[in-house]
């Protein structure tokens, strides 16, 4: 009887810790990556914005299923190679310039991601991409903390996106 009154002291401490801890973790957090890349801005822009032709060129995704295809409206589901579907649906689109999306059904976070594309002269192409995750819940802030690596998503996605530009130039 002791021993399970010790347990049981010993659990609820822990679960106990664990959501101090999830209390001290920021609910909002921001990735960015930033990049110059030698590729003319409409090309860089049709690719990214090519939403159906990613799962040709990203090397996370298997499947992508496009819901909707009303231009600046578009709704679709990433399938990627591990973890679950994503869906996601566009905010708002200019030109050339900036596309902002959302991840929408989501259960425990809200994110929206940013893609910003600035020509620097007839071949090269700054874009800055900014992803804002919201974790309100401290048991997500936990899970996002020790299970979810965006900088490594946003690094994969760039080295992704580069190899498929390059792959372009060479036709």
């Amino acid at each position: 009887m002791k021993t399970m009154i010790v347990v049981a002291i010993s659990v609820m401490s822990l679960i106990g810790l664990l959501y101090a801890w999830g209390l001290t973790l920021p609910e909002n957090l921001k990735f960015q990556k930033s990049e110059i890349l030698n590729h003319p801005i409409i090309r860089v822009w049709e690719t990214v914005r090519d939403i159906k032709g990613q799962e040709n060129w990203r090397s996370d995704i298997n499947n992508i299923e496009v819901l909707d295809t009303t231009k600046a409206k578009e709704i679709w589901i990433e399938y990627p190679k591990s973890g679950p579907q994503i869906k996601f649906r566009t905010v708002s689109i200019q030109e050339s310039i900036a596309w902002k999306m959302e991840i929408v059904e989501t259960k425990g976070f809200s994110a929206t991601w940013t893609g910003s594309f600035k020509s620097l002269n007839d071949s090269q192409t700054e874009i800055d991409f900014v992803e804002s995750v919201s974790y309100p819940s401290p048991w997500m802030r936990i899970f996002a903390k020790i299970f979810i690596d965006l900088n490594s998503t946003m690094d994969l996605y760039l080295a992704d996106l580069k190899t498929e530009l390059e792959r372009q130039n060479g036709k």
